[in-house]
């Protein structure tokens, strides 16, 4: 006779949840524009019609950065989480198996504790083969009428055939979890649900996580039911014929309990002084196990992310996480310290959509957004100076081009360090657009400054003077140059240390370059500028991405542009080409007043490319560059045609915006915003491009083109997007330009 396990259901906690403390992004070392993303990536999700309702939760340090919904969702809504039941499960199990409750192990045949699987071709099923889906059970059995219940079920499990030997291969198995689920309510002697609740959800706190969700709880439920109804009744065909308790499926909850159930799994087993499992159960669940006649691995329960491969590639190889099929999704990152949940209804759409693309841009923001821990970190040109103990300034009198940018490890300002530097006279400084603080988004004037008991001179290289003068100069015989550059050609800070250069060159005064990482990395890319004659924005002849640093950049300057200044550079050390801001261990000190962020930089280097046309780019928002809008636009039509050039790192979706100042100021503005999803994969000038192409093609008549050339600077490109030509015909016309700048800019390479 079919032994089965009685439902012990004694209803949800009556507790409220706490959510984990939140924090600001500064705090955490994540990029606060992402807040905007994420809004922006859900809202997208529900107007594209890849989920009806969303929800979305970054916790990282243990604090929560982000929580938004979009759609029906309210922060609080309680969701149908399918195979996300499966890692709630395999906790349960594993939590007997550190106490060997009854004598059970890994190893234990789950035919020894539920007898009705003791037939010959079940009979040596381990625990270990049901958690990594290796047991030769099928992945479901037929579920029959809505009125076949729990005894009918498990019958049927017990008379199917396996597909393989027990351990002799992977196949994804619902069964296999089932019968976990069976095993954890009789070993416990709880239920699934007793267990579960008991053990894990009361001392952790979930207060909003079980089955059958209680009636006081059904009204913050979003349905996951195409047709509506059926409130409570879970989505999944097998859970609800096993009377909606089951080891594979029917667990309800909320963004903030899964965020409590992943800190705790983070912390390796505890939260907030309550312990459900021990650092050395955790780490088991979530190392890699070798799957069998496979080279890939797996967790007890978990999805692991050691092939770096899909939805979830951005995230560290120690990730490991579990989906859904309503689109529920679970990760956790101990290398980046993030627990990042995805809630959505998916499956009330038709045709239905598939969850992995808004996981992987999910992921994609939030990995792009953060700080990282490096082995390597970099040292600038500055730290060295401070480290030699300012010998290469030694004895010398000292004019100074900088701003805030200019700090070291420590974030110490490089006029702070100077003014008290041992036999370094620093006698004036001279200041790049945006002023001294890097804050000023107009003409600079010249000021002055008290450091060291001295009154120091602040000339400007912005305004009506573009270069250092002999009356500037004088007494100098040293010109030092520490400004941070964001990585694109019209950037004006690079012309300031060109002319600087000349002038230097001109007195015979020698010119030091303390070098800093290029923060958007070493990638070539856009248009050469055609147009040698020196400009504010094109001093040199450079592609839009140049991917060098401004010590390299000197050194070509000196010679292409026979400049003959005496040139020494204060090397970097630990800087890779491959590497982007975050991965440097450096001090980020906003370089303008409209560019807060190295994903800025990144995007600028793109969508700069349309600032002299009637467009608004940001400038005067909490998102500069990332957003691109004019009242006459139609936002979901642009974002469209941008998508349908399947670019790699970014995707556009429809936003409004007001800037407060600069183009458009006070009036509402539709458009796009840019949302940056593998900025490693981004080629920048060519986003910039589809921006310009869609336009034309859109707005031919709004849209104002007379000036695009000025910072293009390449007129076969501004030809052919006025042409109305495809993006991958404007793209070959860059190869031979950038080909011949590679070769150029070998000889000047330092790292």
């Amino acid at each position: 006779m079919l032994l089965t396990q009685e439902l012990a259901w004694a209803g949800w906690l009556s507790c409220k949840t706490r959510p984990l403390p939140g924090a600001t992004g500064e705090k955490l070392g994540i990029d606060p524009s992402l807040a905007g993303d994420l809004d922006a990536l859900l809202q997208d999700a529900v107007r594209t019609r890849q989920t009806e309702s969303v929800g979305a939760l970054v916790v990282r340090r243990g604090k929560v950065f982000y929580r938004g919904v979009a759609g029906s969702a309210r922060v609080d809504t309680v969701w149908d989480l399918a195979s996300v039941s499966k890692v709630v499960t395999a906790t349960a199990v594993m939590q007997l198996l550190e106490r060997r409750t009854k004598g059970l192990t890994l190893e234990t045949s789950v035919s020894r504790h539920l007898r009705w699987t003791d037939v010959p071709d079940k009979r040596a099923i381990t625990v270990e083969q049901l958690l990594l889906h290796t047991s030769g059970l099928h992945s479901v059995v037929w579920r029959g009428a809505e009125t076949d219940g729990r005894d009918v079920i498990l019958g049927r499990i017990q008379r199917s055939r396996l597909r393989a030997a027990p351990g002799a291969r992977f196949r994804y198995s619902d069964i296999g979890y089932i019968l976990l689920g069976e095993l954890v309510g009789k070993v416990s002697g709880a239920g699934l649900d007793g267990q579960l609740r008991r053990r894990l959800f009361q001392p952790l706190g979930m207060c909003d996580t079980g089955y059958n969700p209680a009636r006081q709880r059904r009204g913050r439920l979003v349905s996951h039911w195409p047709e509506g109804g059926k409130e409570g009744q879970v989505y999944d065909p097998l859970a609800a014929r096993l009377g909606g308790v089951a080891g594979h499926a029917g667990l309800y909850s909320t963004l903030d309990d899964l965020a409590r159930l992943g800190q705790a799994l983070l912390n390796g087993g505890a939260l907030e002084g309550h312990r459900v499992l021990s650092r050395a159960s955790v780490e088991q669940m979530t190392r890699g196990h070798r799957l069998p006649a496979s080279r890939s691995r797996r967790g007890l329960g978990w999805q692991l992310n050691l092939r770096q491969v899909g939805s979830t590639r951005q995230l560290s190889r120690r990730a490991f996480g579990h989906g859904g099929y309503t689109g529920s999704n679970l990760w956790i990152d101990p290398q980046h310290e993030l627990v990042l949940v995805l809630l959505t209804n998916r499956t009330r759409l038709t045709p239905l959509p598939s969850p992995l693309p808004l996981r992987a841009r999910f992921h994609g923001l939030v990995l792009g957004a953060i700080e990282r821990e490096t082995r390597r970190p970099v040292h600038t040109g500055l730290d060295r100076l401070v480290r030699t103990r300012f010998r290469a300034l030694a004895g010398r009198k000292v004019g100074l081009i900088t701003n805030r940018t200019a700090v070291d490890r420590r974030g110490r300002w490089i006029v702070d360090l100077l003014a008290r530097a041992p036999r370094v006279r620093l006698k004036v400084l001279f200041v790049p657009e945006h002023g001294l603080a890097a804050k000023v988004d107009r003409h600079v004037r010249d000021s002055a400054l008290r450091r060291g008991g001295r009154q120091l001179p602040v000339y400007s290289l912005f305004g009506n003077r573009r270069r250092p003068t002999p009356a500037t100069l004088k007494g100098v015989d040293t010109l030092v140059f520490d400004v941070a550059a964001v990585g694109a050609r019209y950037y004006t800070y690079l012309a300031t240390m060109g002319w600087a250069m000349e002038e230097a060159a001109r007195r015979r005064i020698r010119f030091v370059v303390l070098d800093r990482p290029n923060p958007i990395g070493g990638s070539v890319q856009g248009p050469l500028a055609t147009d040698r004659t020196p400009t504010s924005t094109n001093y040199h002849p450079l592609p839009v991405r140049y991917g060098m640093t401004v010590g390299e950049l000197a050194r070509m300057y000196n010679r292409e542009r026979r400049i003959g200044v005496r040139l020494k550079v204060l090397r970097l050390s630990g800087w890779r080409r491959t590497s982007l801001f975050p991965e440097l261990g450096v001090p980020w000190v906003n370089p303008s007043p409209n560019i807060r962020s190295w994903r800025q930089a990144l995007l600028y280097s793109g969508v700069g490319l349309l600032e002299g046309t009637n467009l608004a780019v940001g400038r005067g928002t909490d998102a500069p560059f990332m957003v691109v809008g004019a009242p006459w636009i139609d936002g979901p039509a642009l974002a469209r045609e941008v998508n349908a050039t399947r670019l790699k790192g970014v995707r556009a979706v429809s936003a409004s915006f007001t800037p407060r100042s600069s183009r458009y100021r006070g009036e509402p503005c539709r458009g796009v915003r840019l949302l940056l999803t593998d900025p490693r994969a981004l080629d920048a000038p060519a986003l910039g491009v589809a921006l310009a192409l869609a336009l034309h093609k859109r707005h031919p008549d709004r849209w104002e083109t007379k000036r695009l050339g000025r910072l293009v600077r390449h007129p076969p490109t501004v030809q052919a997007i006025l042409a109305g030509r495809q993006l991958k015909e404007v793209l070959p016309l860059w190869r031979r330009g950038i080909a011949r700048f590679q070769r150029t800019r070998r000889r000047y390479l330092l790292y």
